[in-house]
C-alpha cells in the first residue's frame, strides 16, 4: 500500500480539490481485484465508479454523481491508524444525493 498517496488522496477529498483520483487493489496473484476513480468537481461534486474481477468474471458499477461528505468525514479517515481502514474510508465514502450518470454492467 502506498500510504503517502492515500494520505494525499484523503487530503484532496477533505479539501474538495478538483481533479481525478484513481485506485486499485489486486489479490490472489491477480485472480481478483478492484479499481475505481473519483472525479472531484467544483463545489465538492463528485463522479465515482468502481470495477472489479474475480476469477473469470468482472463487473463495473454505475457511474454515480453526488456530493462529497463534509471535510470532517475525511479528517476522521486521516486520523484512522490502520491504513486499510483509511483506504476503505476513502473507497466507500458516502455521496449524497446520488444520480446515475451511466449504468454499470
Amino acid at each position: 500500500m502506498n500510504e503517502p498517496a492515500l494520505s494525499c488522496a484523503l487530503g484532496a477529498l477533505r479539501d474538495g480539490v478538483e481533479g481525478v483520483i484513481t485506485w486499485g487493489v489486486e489479490d490472489n496473484m491477480g485472480w481478483s481485484g478492484e479499481n475505481g476513480y473519483l472525479v472531484i468537481l467544483e463545489d465538492r461534486a463528485v463522479v465515482v465508479r468502481d470495477a472489479g474481477h474475480l476469477d473469470e468474471g468482472s463487473w463495473i458499477s454505475d457511474a454515480v454523481h453526488g456530493t462529497l461528505p463534509a471535510s470532517a468525514h475525511f479528517e476522521a479517515c486521516l486520523a484512522e491508524p490502520d491504513p486499510w481502514a483509511r483506504f476503505d474510508c476513502f473507497r466507500v465514502a458516502p455521496r449524497e444525493p446520488q444520480t446515475v450518470c451511466e449504468a454499470g454492467i
